[in-house]
């Protein structure tokens, strides 16, 4: 029998713990069943009083659902819970959070991880965290904390509940900033407990805005990032359709790994109970037709108003979205007793199935030790780059029609547990030379595009059988930079061309001037091309742009039925052999099928990615 695979993570638990003798003993929850906190009311200077109270899910009471940041642990604070009597130590920034919410005159139901969750219990905190999308979906409100007034926040908050479109001072605009700042914002959790929130207000100090109003000023009218805003806005429920394709969610991932978590196991549990409702085109369309009226979705128990309160659907829509969302049968569950591998392991095969070779595209870079195979996403490296099949408006389809996908995943001899990818390829070529990786943000990129990738690619392509003139090199070294396969930016490339011709006779074009012919969406588009990826030329002169981890020797590979190219490294010393997949590419000329139709082209043959 294999040996279990056991997790290390444990909450924190403090030894000098002031209610370690009385400590709050949790009862097991049943399998549709929730805690809720009965917060009871007091000033600010009073002690926290609750009640944690046992629901079925269905007939729980109208209730506030809590999004925050844990802070740190080793800073507590004492709540005493009423019925046992006993006490719990939570987090300073929960007792702060607690502390906000309570009202002065009459008790509050809310729902908060530290105490509505038993935390030594792993079996629950697995079960609980698979339920958090609907214990989120079903709130009242979601509120979030993002903490007490400081560095202006007062001003930032009372700017965005204003509603004021001018007027923006420097120094209101530095506070919004620092607000976006918070660690709230880079929380992974919290995507998920705000994308599933009907009606979601934000709190800081004394003050309060909605999250739309919030959204609105820092995403849309100053362009601020924060790491959570595009998954949330990729998963938020919209109108009468609350779900996405999973391509979407698999973009969400992606995003998502700029962001923080204290379990790196929650990289993919904080997505997992999303899961479930994403719909493929085929079953959006049986949704459809299936009678819904607009503005109602069946997939939740009904739909907030303005002031968040619930109206039911009726009960034979929401048997019919059941019936839905089982037909896309969850094949994991998050359980924190497995070892991070192995739930990336699982998830990663689950999305492959789903999604296809495309999934590929997910892999980003690696951790040290790598323990992983390389076809599976490290979720735990922020990704270095814009993921060339995620760039809209552009579809490339190097390999042809995704229903021509042939691949397998089979479990190796020497470890059951880590399995390898058996696909379907068209060998293309060995890169021989590589230029160095382009930081699309650092001072000098323009110098490293312009001037050492293209001197690069002009030597490299003299040494081989590729002729190409003065001008026709400059056209198909433009269109590797830009990524484009379809002359979507024939102008762009045009002013790019005769703004490098210029260089070669010697004008100077240096900062903002070398640029200022191009279209904006063409710059745009340029650095999310060459941002995090190294040029390089193959051994028969095929220009294009590969992730920043590739090596000479590497080959570049059209796998059947994938959208895009990518590199492999051979492994070499060991005996089983097959080949390791650094990441996807660009390669100028086979990113519309021209591998599969070109006479006399590579043959196909099964590779497999270790």
């Amino acid at each position: 029998m294999a040996q279990l695979d056991v997790a290390t993570y444990t909450p924190f638990q403090h030894d000098s713990c002031p209610c370690r003798g009385s400590r709050y003993r949790y009862s097991p929850l049943g399998a549709d069943e929730i805690r809720l906190v009965a917060l009871e009311p007091g000033q600010s200077s009073d002690g926290i009083r609750c009640r944690i109270l046992t629901f079925q899910h269905k007939s729980a009471p109208i209730f506030d659902a809590v999004s925050y940041t844990w802070g740190d642990e080793t800073q507590r604070q004492l709540v005493q819970c009423l019925e046992s009597p006993s006490m719990l130590c939570v987090a300073a920034s929960c007792g702060s959070t607690l502390r906000r919410l309570r009202y002065p005159d009459r008790p509050r139901y809310i729902w908060i991880d530290a105490l509505c969750i038993n935390q030594q219990d792993l079996h629950e905190r697995g079960r609980q965290v698979q339920f958090m999308s609907k214990i989120y979906s079903s709130a009242s409100r979601v509120l979030i904390h993002l903490g007490e007034t400081a560095d202006d926040s007062d001003l930032a908050m009372e700017f965005i509940s204003s509603g004021r479109s001018c007027d923006l001072s420097e120094v209101t605009r530095c506070a919004i900033e620092r607000l976006l700042c918070r660690p709230w914002f880079e929380r992974i959790w919290v995507i998920q407990e705000v994308a599933m929130a009907r009606y979601a207000v934000v709190l800081c100090g004394t003050k309060s805005v909605s999250w739309t109003d919030l959204l609105l000023w820092a995403h849309h009218k100053l362009s601020l990032q924060a790491p959570i805003v595009s998954p949330i806005l990729r998963l938020r429920k919209r109108g009468w359709i609350n779900l996405t394709t999973t391509e979407q969610f698999v973009k969400a991932l992606c995003e998502s790994t700029a962001c923080r978590c204290r379990d790196p196991r929650d990289r993919v549990f904080a997505f997992l109970a999303m899961y479930p409702s994403m719909m493929d085109p085929t079953e959006i369309t049986k949704y459809r037709t299936s009678g819904f009226p607009m503005g109602r979705s069946p997939f939740s128990k009904g739909r907030a108003t303005k002031n968040g309160f619930v109206q039911d659907a009726p009960e034979s829509q929401l048997a019919r979205g059941g019936e839905l969302a089982e037909e896309r049968t969850t094949r994991m569950r998050a359980n924190y007793v497995y070892s991070t591998e192995t739930i990336f392991i699982k998830f990663a095969t689950m999305l492959i199935e789903e999604l296809g070779l495309d999934f590929l595209s997910a892999m980003q870079g690696r951790s040290t030790p790598d323990t992983l195979p390389t076809w599976v996403p490290d979720w735990r490296v922020s990704s270095k780059r814009r993921i060339f099949a995620h760039i809209p408006l552009v579809e490339f389809r190097a390999g042809g029609s995704a229903g021509t996908q042939s691949f397998s995943i089979v479990s190796t001899g020497s470890r059951p547990s880590l399995r390898l990818l058996k696909a379907r390829a068209l060998k293309i070529g060995k890169i021989c030379v590589l230029g160095e990786t382009c930081d699309a943000y650092a001072p000098n990129w323009g110098h490293v595009v312009f001037h050492c990738w293209r001197a690069l690619g002009e030597r490299a392509c003299r040494k081989t059988s590729c002729s190409f003139s003065s001008a026709s090199f400059l056209t198909a070294f433009s269109q590797t930079i830009l990524t484009d396969s379809e002359n979507y930016f024939c102008q762009a490339r045009e002013a790019l061309c005769k703004t490098l011709a210029h260089r070669v006779t010697g004008v100077s074009m240096e900062g903002e001037a070398f640029f200022q012919d191009i279209d904006p969406s063409a710059l745009s588009q340029l650095r999310m091309s060459c941002h995090g990826r190294r040029f390089f030329v193959d051994e028969n002169g095929v220009m294009g742009l590969a992730a920043s981890e590739s090596l000479e020797g590497d080959f570049v590979y059209v796998l059947v039925g994938a959208k895009v190219p990518y590199t492999f490294r051979p492994r070499r010393f060991h005996p089983s052999g097959g080949v390791s997949l650094i990441g996807e590419c660009f390669l100028r000329g086979f990113m519309n099928e021209e591998a599969l139709s070109e006479t006399g082209g590579p043959c196909v043959e099964d590779i497999c990615i270790y």
